[in-house]
This record gives C-alpha cells, sequence and structure tokens, in this order.
C-alpha cells in the first residue's frame, strides 16, 4: 500500500510505501524538475514556465465567457498574445471610455500640437473641411455623442458671442454628454473671420436689456456715460429741487443752483435725475457710481464721466445730502417751534330761534345740547319796541327734555360774610340793535334761552328777535 503526498515547499513528492513482507513503512521521494529556466535574455522554447492567456477576438462584439460579478476569470489578449486593459481611476468606478465605446476627450484652450489627419494644426481647418471626417456637422456645430456627427471648429480668429448657454447636460445613468448649440447671431453665422456685429442684429435685444438664459436674446452693453436706471434708487437726499430751490441748464455739462444751501464738500451732492427737452429718455447720474462724478463751485453743478447729458429746456431734480431738516446741530436736538398759539376751538354760528315776545311771559328757544361745551355764545339783531325793554335769561336742562328749568345764578359781593346769589335776567333796550354775549355754560348738559318783554305797560309795537349761536370747546 503507498500513501501520497506533495512537499508544497519544493518541488518533491513524498510516497510512503508498506512492505507487508517486512512490515514497515517506507519513503519513497521523487524530485521534480523544470524542462527549462526561464532566464532572463535567453531565447522563449515551447517549454517554458509562463502565464497563459485566454485568445479573444476584438471584433466589436462583447468578449465572450463572461462570469458573474465575484467569480474567477482567466486572462484575456488578444489572439496575437496583446493583453487587454482599461483604463480607471484608482477604485475603478469611473473610466474615460464611456458606454457607447467612445473616449470622452477635452481640448484645452490652447490648441498647440494638436493636428488633423491632413497634417494641420487646429487653426488651419476653419471653413476647411480637409482630413475631417465626412460626418462632419456645419461650422461650429457640436459632435453628436453617437458619433454619427463630428464636429467642425471654428477659426481660430473667429468672433464668439459672449452669453449665457446651455452648453450641454450630463446623462445620470450613462455619463454621456447631450450636447447643445448655442444660439449665435444672425450676422456673425455668416461670417468666417473677424467681424463688428450691428447693434441692429434681429437676435440683439435693446440697449441695456440682460441677455436671455438660453443664447436667444444677445445683451448690448450701455456707454459709460449712460445713467443707471431701473431697479438702482436714488440715494436718500435732505434737499431736493424744486421744492427746496432751483435748478436750470447751464451747459451740456453743468447747472445752475439758485437758492440752495451751502454745499461745504461735493459729497454731499447725491444725484441728479434729468428730464430732456421732449419729456423722453430721463436719466440719472449718481456721484460716485459708474466712473461719474458731480462737483459744485459757486453754486454750479459739473458732471465728470457722464458724457454731455444736459440740453436747454431740460428739467431737474438735483439731491444734496446735508443736516437734516429741523435738526439743531449745536444742542443735538430736533427742533420743534410751534407756528400757532394754542386757542380753543369753536364751531361757526348757526340760526338759533326767532322770537317775538308780545308779553312779559318768557318765549322758549329750541333746546341746546352743551356737553363738553365751555362757552356759548349768542348772536342777536333786534328791532325796535315802541316802549317797552326786553330781558333774556339762560336757562339749564338735566335732559333734552327736562321739565325743570334751571335758571342761571350769579353771585354778589359778601355783605356780613354771606354772599347772595341772586338769577341773571339779562335785560336789553327797546332800541334797534346788533349785539352778542357769551355766556358761560361749563358743566351744562343741555340749555335754552329764553326772551320775555322786561314790562308791558303801554300798547305799542315789540320787537322781533333773529338769533344765532356758537360753541366755544
Amino acid at each position: 500500500m503507498a500513501i501520497g503526498t506533495e512537499n508544497k515547499t519544493g518541488a518533491t513528492i513524498l510516497n510512503l510505501v508498506y512492505d507487508t513482507v517486512n512490515h514497515a513503512l517506507n519513503v519513497v521521494t521523487t524530485a521534480l524538475g523544470l524542462a527549462s529556466d526561464a532566464t532572463q535574455n535567453d531565447p522563449v522554447t515551447d517549454t517554458i514556465t509562463q502565464i497563459s492567456h485566454e485568445a479573444k477576438d476584438f471584433d466589436g462584439a462583447a468578449l465572450p465567457n463572461s462570469v458573474d460579478e465575484g467569480d474567477a476569470t482567466r486572462p484575456a489578449s488578444t489572439k496575437h498574445g496583446v493583453t487587454y486593459s482599461m483604463p480607471v481611476n484608482e477604485d475603478g468606478s469611473k473610466s474615460p471610455i464611456n458606454l457607447s465605446g467612445y473616449m470622452d476627450v477635452e481640448i484645452q484652450a490652447d490648441n498647440a500640437g494638436l493636428a488633423t489627419e491632413s497634417g494641420g494644426n487646429l487653426d488651419t481647418i476653419a471653413g476647411d473641411t480637409t482630413g475631417l471626417n465626412t460626418k462632419e456637422g456645419t461650422t461650429g456645430e457640436a459632435s453628436d455623442v453617437d458619433g454619427t456627427r463630428a464636429a467642425q471648429l471654428r477659426y481660430v480668429g473667429e468672433t464668439i458671442e459672449t452669453a449665457r448657454v446651455l452648453l450641454a447636460t450630463i446623462d445620470a445613468d450613462t455619463g454621456s454628454l447631450d450636447g447643445k448649440t448655442p444660439t449665435l447671431g444672425t450676422a456673425a453665422m455668416a461670417a468666417a473671420s473677424p467681424m463688428t456685429i450691428a447693434t441692429d442684429d434681429t437676435q440683439f435685444g435693446v440697449v441695456g436689456e440682460a441677455a436671455s438664459s438660453t443664447g436667444g436674446v444677445h445683451a448690448q452693453l450701455r456707454d459709460i456715460a449712460d445713467s443707471v436706471d431701473g431697479d438702482v434708487s436714488l440715494p436718500p437726499a435732505t434737499h431736493t429741487s424744486p421744492e427746496d430751490f432751483i435748478a436750470a441748464f447751464t451747459t451740456d455739462v453743468t447747472i445752475t443752483l439758485t437758492g440752495h444751501p451751502t454745499i461745504t464738500d461735493n459729497s454731499q451732492i447725491a444725484y441728479i435725475v434729468y428730464i430732456p427737452t421732449g419729456g423722453s429718455g430721463a436719466g440719472r447720474l449718481i456721484n460716485g457710481q459708474n466712473g461719474v462724478t458731480l462737483t459744485e463751485a459757486a453754486g454750479v453743478i459739473t458732471v465728470n464721466g457722464g458724457g454731455t447729458p444736459f440740453a436747454a429746456s431740460d428739467e431737474y431734480q438735483v439731491g444734496l445730502k446735508l443736516q437734516d431738516k429741523g435738526y439743531d446741530d449745536t444742542n443735538d436736538v430736533i427742533k420743534n417751534i410751534k407756528q400757532n398759539l394754542d386757542r380753543g376751538d369753536y364751531t361757526d354760528a348757526v340760526a338759533y330761534t326767532t322770537f317775538t315776545p308780545d308779553d312779559v311771559t318768557y318765549d322758549d328757544g329750541a333746546v341746546l345740547t352743551l356737553i363738553s361745551a365751555k362757552t356759548l355764545t349768542l348772536y342777536w339783531s333786534k328791532t325796535a319796541s315802541t316802549n317797552d325793554a326786553n330781558n333774556i335769561k339762560l336757562i339749564g336742562l338735566t335732559a333734552a327734555d327736562g321739565a325743570t328749568d334751571y335758571q342761571e345764578l350769579s353771585a354778589g359781593s359778601p355783605v356780613g360774610g354771606r354772599v347772595l346769589l341772586a338769577s341773571n335776567v339779562y335785560e336789553v333796550p327797546k332800541a334797534a340793535d346788533v349785539n352778542f354775549y357769551v355766556f358761560d355754560v361749563s358743566g351744562l348738559n343741555f340749555g335754552r334761552f329764553d326772551i320775555a318783554k322786561a314790562t308791558d305797560d303801554a300798547p305799542g309795537s315789540d320787537a322781533t328777535f333773529t338769533t344765532y349761536v356758537s360753541y366755544g370747546y
């Protein structure tokens, strides 16, 4: 019986042989040898020790004998023994070769060393398709991502309009670029050499208009002398024309101020808004913006760096940033000057009752609301009576429809320590007259005037009173 084992550390096979006659276990060794050694610079023979590859034809189809991820594989090479390899990044997650089998290439701005099939440099192929693939697109058109259309590059000196455009989108699954061709001005597309693009190009917006994000409309920049309008706010100003002073045209770059406060520093000139003759094309000149400076000397403001914006008959608003109005710089307080003296509030006179008293019985006037009033003025114009004077009295009421009359009283001079209160009756002579009297009604809620004849001793004509009242609060 023989038991075999392999010596893994050397080229030797050990065999254990049991001798059944002598009942002994013998060890038999067999040495392994190489047909030939592989030595540097020796000729290669068929029997040299080597690593073998599986030959696979690179014919456009997927290479055969694919296995699942994580399984063992055999190295592969071409039928001529050239080992297949693939460029990847450090962790093998990305490759410059896309899933369509094409390599993504970035051409730098410096084209030195780039060549075409015909041997010319990059800048020699503008407008010339010599040596390019026959499937090329039009000049300046982007190549197709699937390789069916090659790009023709523009001439190195050709003018390319500046615009914010979408150049490409990246497919999140394949990593390929979906190329976009920017829209160019119609004049630029028709030329193959440097040129000046006309401002009336149909794909250019109006002067100062922003470019569109799709490249369909290109922007035209303003001249530096143009004022900044739109969303730019005017700086604050404490004094402006024509409210606080007058600003008038002097020359195409100067205006003269009249009646203006003292300007001690040019930085106090905030801005000029000018309305040109005809009322259209108004503009703004802001001191210190867009290269514009405004200076003042002897009441004349001069525009520097803003072109020649003014013309005769223009209208102007000049803003000055000076001390705030109503501010007392010496005492560091805001002035508060009372222009009108305090006064009570008085109402206009309104028509009251017409009285024609014919005896000593009082005729009642209309009830008056006196709440919050301090004074009540009675105006009257009376005709003459033949023989009798007339009496007037003020009656107080606790309610508009109060049944009890409370007559006004006045205090007499103290006599023996006592003050006599007497009812007030105001006598008006019989002659015609026009007069008024102010009554104190503080604390009264309602009241009225009553008028009667003072006496009725002799017949004759009676007086007629036309009256008005007004209130003081």
